[in-house]
């Protein structure tokens, strides 16, 4: 994953150890903020929006 090549939701959803259902289901549930969109409206992930939702994820200690 290079910081120029932006993730689609799949991808994200893979590096996250999630499936791209869950990963939508947190978006709408407002568990984790939203990411860019592409020119379609699409969701982009940058490596630092995985990182982010990644700390999300992890429960507290």
């Amino acid at each position: 994953m290079t910081p120029a090549q932006p993730l689609k939701t799949v991808q994200a959803a893979k590096a996250l150890g999630i499936s791209k259902s869950t990963l939508l289901r947190l978006f709408k549930e407002k568990r984790v903020d939203e990411v860019g969109r592409d020119r379609n409206n699409w969701r982009v992930f940058s490596a630092s929006d995985v990182a982010r939702i990644k700390q999300a994820l992890e429960p507290t200690r």
